[in-house]
């Protein structure tokens, strides 16, 4: 796939994770580079090869609980990988794009083997400064 296509294939895949998550009334936002990509370049940075989300972390864990009951499944082709799932080495989710076949060459990993997107828990701070600052 070129990045063409590799961005065409990940609009589809957020447009189905976004109709899930709406589905199930979990919270979300775009981050990182896909946020930086839709305000600066109206789309993807040009050369970034995944899109970003952030969930707060009550959401994010509700997530997890939700694709367990449906065998790690979103639809038919996406399935969720996070470490919690046991089918992940990273330290958030992948929905990992079951019809797809990636080749990374800077990684041997038996779990990340498919085209992506990237979910990452959001944790908030204490509401007291004090509290704040104990954790700093």
């Amino acid at each position: 796939m070129n990045l063409d296509e590799i961005h065409d294939e990940e609009l589809q895949m957020l447009k189905e994770l976004i109709n899930y998550f709406d589905t199930n009334n979990l919270n979300y936002f775009i981050c990182g580079g896909t946020l930086l990509g839709a305000i600066r370049h109206k789309g993807f940075i040009p050369w970034d090869d995944d899109i970003d989300i952030l969930m707060p972390r009550p959401d994010y864990i509700k997530f997890q609980e939700l694709v367990k009951k449906d065998n790690l499944l979103i639809n038919n082709y996406l399935e969720v990988h996070s470490l919690e799932l046991n089918n992940l080495n990273d330290p958030f989710c992948k929905i990992m794009n079951l019809n797809t076949k990636m080749d990374k060459h800077y990684i041997d990993d038996e779990f990340d083997k498919h085209l992506w997107l990237d979910v990452f828990p959001m944790d908030g701070l204490p509401e007291s400064d004090k509290k704040v600052k104990k954790n700093i």
